[in-house]
């Protein structure tokens, strides 16, 4: 559970194929930018960080990840 560069780059296989997963999308990809973090890849966790963010994923961002207070107007 503590190896995270071969979670992140078994997540990094998943989420090129997410449209298979339309249900959990957000949650995949919200994941994969965090084990990236962890692992310390951050070109990997910026590539999925501009995806998830899109409008058709934004809003199922787990509620834990999401900094209301700095939202923009």
């Amino acid at each position: 559970m503590d190896n995270h560069i071969d979670t992140a780059l078994l997540l990094d296989k998943v989420a090129k194929n997410i449209s298979q997963f339309p249900v959990h999308a957000s949650n995949i990809l919200t994941t994969i930018v965090m084990k990236a973090m962890r692992a310390e890849i951050k070109g990997l966790a910026y590539k999925w960080a501009i995806v998830v963010v899109r409008p058709e994923y934004k809003e199922g961002i787990p509620e834990k990840f999401v900094d209301r207070s700095r939202r923009l107007p």
